[in-house]
């Protein structure tokens, strides 16, 4: 017989998944924002499942699994012998996440529109894991208490966040990013709720009553015609702060700025190292 979590909505551990309201991303732009940035993140997040030891066969419960990149991350992972069930609040993001895993013929990844508070999952997941969903909360702590026990005894607990207050940086000349320069710089980025969470993940996870977890620190680097980075540090400053416009006249769309952006690093043969993301993860005590 199947064991279940199912719990009380009065249990005050419990997080309420409506503070997320703010956090959806199921606008087209939003979307493909999330596409590069997954896309660019891949082999850093990649390092995190490994370094977890989520591997063949294992069982994994994705928490804010929006579109489902991370989700598929994990399936390609723990492969046709393990499972991966993603949840997310927002009912346009699990339906795109089930379009693309039916596209893909994924068979061993589902998505869930549900409330954790009151989600029948199962108890005996191998893993819960996250990206880029603890820095939307008030109380990442709370979160991560409540998902442990969805684990079995010996599981893992691995999260990945950014630290924006680490902001990326390039071997541009101060002079070169004139009119350019809050793509890099992200002051509001920087200064908002949830900006340092890649940090927090070890004062979150003791909190929490986890073990203290190992951390690792990570950011893409890249250059080139042919990098996406441009793309999205652009499409990243339009969702993070409004791209300023002199004279009130309409700002130029993001992939104008990215063009702009290519030619300068070009004509320099300059480099760009993307935000950081700060991994986290611990194993759960054996009973």
């Amino acid at each position: 017989m199947r064991k279940n979590c199912l719990f009380s909505r009065n249990d005050n551990d419990l997080i309420n998944f409506s503070n997320l309201a703010g956090r959806s991303a199921s606008t087209p732009e939003q979307l493909r924002r999330m596409a590069l940035q997954s896309t660019l993140y891949e082999p850093v997040t990649r390092a995190l499942i490994t370094s977890a030891g989520i591997a063949q066969g294992s069982k994994v419960l994705d928490i804010g699994s929006g579109a489902g990149d991370f989700s598929f991350l994990l399936a390609d992972v723990v492969g046709p012998g393990g499972s991966v069930v993603g949840v997310d609040h927002d009912p346009m993001m699990i339906a795109t996440a089930r379009d693309e895993a039916e596209k893909q013929k994924r068979t061993n990844v589902q998505f869930l529109h549900a409330d954790v508070r009151s989600a029948f999952l199962d108890c005996d997941y191998d893993a819960v894991a996250g990206r880029w969903i603890l820095a939307h909360l008030p109380r990442a702590d709370h979160l991560l208490r409540s998902l442990i026990r969805y684990v079995r005894p010996g599981g893992t607990v691995a999260f990945q966040e950014f630290d924006r207050r680490l902001t990326g940086a390039t071997s541009l000349n101060p002079s070169d990013l004139e009119g350019l320069s809050p793509l890099l710089t992200r002051s509001e980025a920087a200064s908002s709720p949830g900006a340092g969470m890649g940090l927090e993940l070890h004062t979150a996870f003791l909190k929490a009553g986890i073990p203290a977890p190992h951390l690792a620190l990570s950011a893409p680097v890249g250059a080139g015609p042919g990098w996406l980075g441009y793309d999205y540090l652009a499409a990243d400053a339009d969702h993070h702060f409004h791209f300023p416009r002199p004279n009130d006249a309409p700002t130029a769309c993001h992939a104008d700025r990215a063009i702009s952006l290519r030619e300068r690093a070009l004509g320099a043969g300059a480099a760009f190292a993307l935000p950081p993301l700060v991994a986290a993860h611990a194993q759960l005590p054996e009973l």
